[in-house]
């Protein structure tokens, strides 16, 4: 099947004759002049574009020849010295940014460790202070325990001895009026109060009817220890 723009006049031949650019561009002038077209008119400003700073370009490319030369030449230590040397300012300021960053991680971790052993501190005399007082509470506890039971052993004692005296001052004043006198003596008293053998003895010498003692404080003595 023909194509319906087949009639149209376009350039579709390539120039291969010749790879030099600026005689390719002067036969592309030529025929266009014979043969004007839109498509070589194109390329006609873009071999012109491309041909207008041809020395820069070539020198650029010389240039990064010769760097990737000198580069390949160059051992490891020295490319590294002049990579240095090339960015020195930007190194510098990396080495003192790094300083400065290590300097600060470091006066953090100072900081944290401060206030760990603050806070460790005062934990610990926390737990001091609440096991001095629980000690203080249950030395004071213990103490007023004893003080409590001493006292209530000491009234026990003393309501004993008074129950057990008046009992006895009773039971002398029923001896009394038993044998009908009006005075014991005070040994025989004190023999009442608190009666044991040895002295029961001592006072049967002293008050046996035989001996002249009276008779009546003799039943008096005889009664108590029985």
């Amino acid at each position: 099947m023909s194509n319906m723009f087949d009639g149209l006049p376009v350039d579709r031949t390539e120039d291969t004759s010749t790879n030099n650019l600026s005689r390719k561009l002067e036969k592309l002038k030529r025929r266009q002049l014979s043969h004007y077209s839109d498509e070589r008119d194109i390329k006609i400003k873009m071999l012109d574009e491309s041909l207008k700073s041809p020395k820069n370009s070539n020198k650029k490319k010389k240039n990064k020849k010769k760097k990737k030369n000198k580069e390949k030449d160059m051992s490891g230590d020295e490319l590294l010295d002049k990579m240095f040397n090339e960015n020195k300012d930007y190194w510098e300021k990396y080495k003192k940014d790094e300083e400065d960053r290590i300097k600060r991680e470091e006066q953090e971790r100072q900081r944290e460790k401060e206030e760990q052993e603050r806070r460790e501190e005062e934990e610990r005399y926390r737990r001091e202070s609440e096991e001095r007082y629980r000690r203080e509470s249950e030395e004071r506890y213990r103490r007023e325990s004893e003080e409590r039971y001493r006292r209530e052993r000491q009234r026990r004692e003393e309501r004993y001895y008074k129950e057990k005296e008046s009992k006895i001052y009773s039971g002398l004043n029923i001896i009394k009026e038993k044998y009908n006198l009006t005075h014991i003596p005070k040994d025989i008293e004190q023999f009442v109060l608190k009666p044991n053998r040895k002295e029961y003895k001592k006072l049967c010498l002293k008050y046996h009817p035989d001996k002249g003692g009276d008779a009546e404080y003799f039943k008096i003595l005889n009664d108590c220890i029985n």
